[in-house]
């Protein structure tokens, strides 16, 4: 049978406890500990996360008591309140069966945790041997990992993007003419990770790549199939003919995002001289080119709000949310953290078909 993956997640305190699941799981599983540099260089810890509850069969989450809080009145030890936040979110992902809580006898559990099977220890042993205070608790995730096993493998797209990853698809990107620095023309780094995350989703579905190509430089019939389109009118001219053709109802610019609908501004915005927050765009449409072909164009005021769109596009957030898996357009905000997108989310979401007055 194939060896399960397991995460182990604890505070830094906990890393000990953390290693000794490990080396006591280690004939059971591929363990991964938080650690083990699993976080991406230039991904928030959250988007990392995310990207982590997808990778492995199940999860171990430690807590050890290390903090002070007073509830009701009572000081208390509780545990670090990021492991915690972790624990909600491989639960939510793997589901309880398959999220194991490591839990010190000597912590008080609150009643959240009421119900869920908590695999204990107790490291204030006289002899202090850690290993042997962690084999009952081990022993129990032993069994659960060998009665339920890997988990099965996703092999379904979502609708909304199957269009986009059959063989007749192209990826284009636009570029910022400035030939005193690079006559080829330079790409934004936010439209090049936007690239990367689109690229990712055919890896996570076992796709392969559409061909990708620089909106100057089309091969003959490439705009008659399912487009993807990265950058915004400014910098991509792909773009930039789609908005005009499919009547969109979003005008666009570098300082804001207008509903021509509401009359509703959506606006990046600045700490100083520093982006802290940028918006993105998700428009799903008929291929003006050919109405028998998709177009999904994913831009933002700046780069952050490409790359934020493209992350979006392929969450459970804006999947689930749709009604349907076509004629959509959606903007969101995302907060710029580290030169990154982080807490990305819809302020509208909705589709053309009902309120495009062009259709």
């Amino acid at each position: 049978m194939k060896k399960v993956s397991l995460f182990v997640g604890s505070s830094t305190e906990g890393l000990d406890i953390a290693h000794a699941i490990q080396d006591q799981l280690m004939h059971d599983a591929n363990v991964t500990l938080w650690s083990d540099s699993v976080f991406d260089l230039g991904k928030a810890t959250l988007e990392a996360l995310l990207d982590l509850t997808q990778q492995f069969d199940f999860a171990v989450l430690i807590l050890t008591p290390d903090d002070r809080a007073t509830i009701r009145g009572t000081e208390s030890a509780v545990p670090r309140d990021n492991v915690v936040f972790e624990l909600g979110l491989f639960m939510g992902r793997l589901g309880r069966e398959r999220t194991f809580v490591a839990c010190d006898r000597n912590l008080s559990v609150w009643n959240d945790l009421a119900g869920i099977t908590l695999a204990q220890f107790d490291t204030s042993r006289p002899d202090g041997n850690v290993m042997a205070a962690l084999g009952p608790a081990c022993n129990q995730i032993r069994r659960t990992i060998r009665r339920l096993g890997p988990r099965q493998a996703k092999t379904s797209v979502a609708d909304f993007w199957w269009p986009f990853l059959c063989k007749d698809s192209v990826i284009v990107i636009g570029h910022f003419d400035l030939p005193q620095f690079e006559g080829s023309g330079l790409i934004g780094f936010g439209d090049a990770m936007g690239l990367v995350e689109v690229q990712s989703y055919c890896d996570q579905a076992g796709q392969p790549h559409p061909p990708l190509r620089d909106a100057t430089q089309l091969a003959p019939g490439d705009l008659g199939k399912n487009l993807i389109l990265l950058g915004g009118p400014d910098v991509n001219r792909v773009t930039d003919k789609v908005i005009r053709r499919i009547g969109c109802t979003l005008n666009f610019g570098v300082d804001a995002v207008v509903d021509s609908l509401t009359s509703a501004k959506y606006r990046p915005k600045r700490d100083g001289r520093e982006l802290s927050q940028d918006i993105g765009v998700i428009i799903e449409a008929a291929n003006p080119f050919d109405s028998e072909k998709r177009v999904l164009l994913l831009f933002g005021c700046f780069g952050y709000g490409t790359w934020a769109a493209a992350r979006f596009s392929k969450t459970g957030s804006f999947l689930d949310a749709l009604v349907t898996s076509r004629d959509v357009e959606c903007v969101l905000q995302a907060d710029v953290v580290q030169a990154s997108p982080y807490a990305i989310n819809p302020i509208l979401l909705r589709h053309r078909s009902t309120t495009d007055p062009a259709r």
